[in-house]
């Protein structure tokens, strides 16, 4: 008989002199337990229910942004040319300032993307804009926001953005 790698106890079945596992019964079963909660928790089990509660508060927020702000273009506050965009001033990568209206501007698609005077094609144009807007108080609120450690609950930014188009 061999020993039990974990808990080195001589009960390790063998075949014909060879051992079969290296773990009695006792403690394959728990390490299978183990396992199994493990394979839960991964990044690919957990991701599948993030995409549905991410994609959800995406939308979400574009509502609450269309709300807060008005639903036609700021640059100028009237309807411009092609579909209305939301755009976020802070990368949309920051999961901390992503949901977070404030950081949500509509823009119509020219101003947003293909213009010259447009968020993506000229940020130091679109950041005067936004000052312009919202004064420094609304830039340093979002950047402290932006610098915080994201605590990843999406069901409480879910009830967030909820709430927020409700009102």
């Amino acid at each position: 008989m061999k020993q039990c790698k974990c808990c080195r106890e001589v009960n390790v079945r063998e075949f014909n002199g060879i051992a079969v596992s290296k773990f009695c019964t006792s403690c394959r079963k728990e390490k299978e337990v183990i396992k199994k909660a493990k394979k839960k928790l991964t990044k690919g089990y957990l991701g599948k229910q993030f995409t549905k509660d991410k994609d959800k508060c995406d939308k979400l927020w574009r509502e609450a942004v269309i709300l807060c702000y008005g639903d036609k273009c700021v640059v100028n506050n009237k309807d411009c040319k092609g579909n209305l965009n939301t755009h976020h001033v802070v990368s949309r990568a920051n999961k901390n300032v992503r949901w977070y209206i404030p950081d949500g501007v509509p823009l119509c698609a020219g101003h947003h993307v293909f213009f010259n005077e447009s968020a993506h094609q000229n940020p130091l144009w679109f950041r005067k804009l936004m000052l312009d807007l919202r004064g420094l108080a609304w830039e340093k609120d979002l950047m402290e926001k932006a610098n915080t450690a994201w605590d990843k609950d999406v069901e409480s930014i879910k009830a967030y953005l909820e709430r927020e188009i409700a009102s």
